[in-house]
């Protein structure tokens, strides 16, 4: 049975040692932020009890002075997508003994600089975004004031201070590419968000090229469409209905979330290509309605829960130990989008 001691002075790497684990191990016990067996997690336990070591994420973490307020800064409040990045980040929160500020991120220069006035002048303990919310200026102003922040998909070259989790698209992009070649497709097209600009190591685009590649598949250059405008069904439609115009050929399209492959499921029916009979189709992310649409949209899942409250702890954990980011990590679900290529 485990139980509570006040010492602090022991630190991760003693615990690990004495475990004979990691430090990564030992944080995704203690922060109960991954996936460890119980008898790992039990050896773990055992060690930090007999070593004293306690986390206290509000003593150790914050500055003095704080206002036990966090805020989370999503791009579109509208956007299905973020509620359940939210709700992590909320249940992590209430365990901390937190506050959380909820913001829609700022369309315009102006509007950004309006919002970091307001998250100064709210001496909030620390902001959470999904992207790029705020420029790499607006983010220096926070970090100047001693506000922490971490980021999901904040590459490339997030500013120095700024703790970002990584999302390991390389191996979820081989998932869907090796998906979708078992099935005989070799004409794969990609319906790209301009955010995704520029295509980074990590991003979702060039993590689909490379997998692409890795299987010895040409990307042409026209088989690739921009959507413009925003991440919304009709957007996808639209680029989706000129992708299919300008290349009938394509047997297979994975679209860079599934706000954009709604869209290009209504492209489809509205040019009579029937899916996946004709077309297959895959989006990312998973958000609620993939299933529910006609045929359920072939998805690669990111547990966007699960991130949520990674990205609370990460924020709250102290640096002092060099931790490893957390790396969060989905998962193909393969539903009725995607099928065999026509011969």
């Amino acid at each position: 049975m485990r139980t509570t001691k006040e010492y602090t002075k022991a630190t991760m790497e003693d615990v690990g040692r004495r475990a004979g684990v990691s430090v990564t191990t030992v944080s995704r016990v203690l922060n109960s932020s991954g996936r460890v067996s119980s008898a790992t997690a039990e050896r773990v336990w055992q060690a930090a009890d007999a070593l004293g070591y306690q986390i206290n994420h509000i003593a150790k973490s914050l500055r003095v002075g704080a206002t036990h307020v966090v805020a989370v800064i999503v791009g579109d409040l509208g956007n299905p997508f973020y509620a359940d990045f939210i709700k992590g980040v909320e249940l992590a929160a209430q365990s901390a003994q937190l506050s959380v500020s909820i913001c829609a991120g700022a369309q315009d220069d102006e509007g950004a600089r309006r919002q970091v006035q307001m998250l100064l002048s709210k001496r909030v303990d620390g902001v959470i975004m999904w992207g790029w919310c705020l420029g790499p200026d607006y983010i220096e102003r926070l970090l100047a004031a001693g506000i922490r922040v971490a980021g999901i998909e904040v590459q490339p070259n997030p500013p120095t201070g700024v703790r970002s989790l990584t999302i390991d698209f390389r191996s979820g992009m081989r998932d869907v590419v090796a998906h979708l070649v078992s099935l005989g497709h070799r004409r794969i097209g990609y319906l790209w968000d301009r955010h995704d600009q520029p295509a980074t190591p990590e991003s979702r685009f060039f993590c689909f090229r490379e997998a692409m590649r890795e299987h010895g598949l040409p990307l042409q250059e026209e088989w690739i469409a921009v959507a413009t405008g925003g991440q919304r069904p009709e957007i996808g439609q639209s680029a989706a209905l000129d992708l299919f115009g300008r290349v009938p050929e394509l047997t297979a399209l994975v679209c860079h979330n599934d706000l954009l492959a709604l869209g290009a499921l209504q492209a489809a029916k509205q040019t009579g290509m029937t899916v996946p009979d004709r077309i297959a189709i895959v989006g990312v992310d998973d958000i609620f309605t993939a299933r529910f649409t006609e045929p359920p949209l072939t998805t690669l899942a990111l547990p966007r829960s699960e991130a949520g409250s990674m990205a609370l702890r990460w924020l709250l954990e102290s640096q002092t130990e060099n931790l490893p980011p957390p790396q969060i990590v989905p998962r193909l679900i393969v539903r009725g989008s995607t099928g065999p290529a026509i011969a």
